[in-house]
């Protein structure tokens, strides 16, 4: 399936920090941050030693949201960004799917 201007597409690798705190510039997450990177363990090493709080694994897309790894999996297979989603017995998008 061919990618559309409209059409939700996964950008890259996130992970959700929530330590409870509510920031300016990532109010439409909630509370926390989203901190995104090419593979979610390059985001962890960036990651402040000093910050505590639930870590939630996922992606951003190109509209802007943090999704989880199984509704990422849904929007990469519907973006046509996966070409072997019959191998995945998971149901859950790794960023090794996509590059």
């Amino acid at each position: 399936m061919q990618k559309t201007m409209r059409q939700e597409y996964i950008l890259c690798a996130a992970i959700h920090f929530d330590d409870g705190n509510y920031y300016p510039h990532h109010k439409q997450y909630g509370t926390g941050i989203v901190a995104c990177g090419y593979r979610h363990h390059l985001i962890f090493t960036l990651r402040p030693k000093e910050f505590k709080g639930k870590e939630t694994q996922g992606f951003l897309t190109s509209k802007g949201r943090f999704v989880n790894r199984i509704e990422a999996y849904t929007i990469a297979v519907n973006a046509g960004q996966i070409k072997d989603y019959n191998s995945n017995p998971y149901s859950k998008l790794f960023s090794e799917d996509l590059y």
